[in-house]
């Protein structure tokens, strides 16, 4: 079975935070997790943006803990019909999109997107 995320988890990613976005933006700029970073200039803004981001995405998840990830950054576009009742009457949509994760949690799906950082 999956392993559930605890807050236990999640405190140890804020823990490695620098650590692993460092090694993010060696992988994205050089294809080498472990090839050293001359951060200066815009890239140290841009690095702390995604500190920043990426902290506010895991205090956002430590709340929410425990929980399985079902889905992560498929990149299938994702289709689905649903019909709703609105004040007009009943009316068939077709929501679309690419899903960044999925998570589960006591009997529910939870949808994350990522530029957000909400649950939809």
């Amino acid at each position: 079975g999956k392993v559930p995320v605890t807050s236990a988890h999640i405190e140890e990613y804020i823990q490695r935070l620098d650590e692993m976005v460092n090694k993010g933006f060696a992988r994205q700029l050089y294809n080498d997790a472990n090839h050293p970073v001359q951060f200066s200039g815009n890239l140290i803004i841009v690095r702390e943006v995604v500190k920043e981001y990426a902290r506010m995405v895991l205090n956002y998840d430590r709340q929410y803990a425990p929980f399985e990830i079902t889905e992560l950054e498929n990149k299938q576009d994702f289709k689905e019909n649903f019909s709703i009742n609105a004040s007009s009457g009943p009316h068939d949509i077709m929501l679309h999109g690419i899903i960044d994760r999925i998570d589960y949690k006591d009997g529910l799906y939870r949808i994350v997107d990522y530029k957000t950082g909400k649950d939809e």
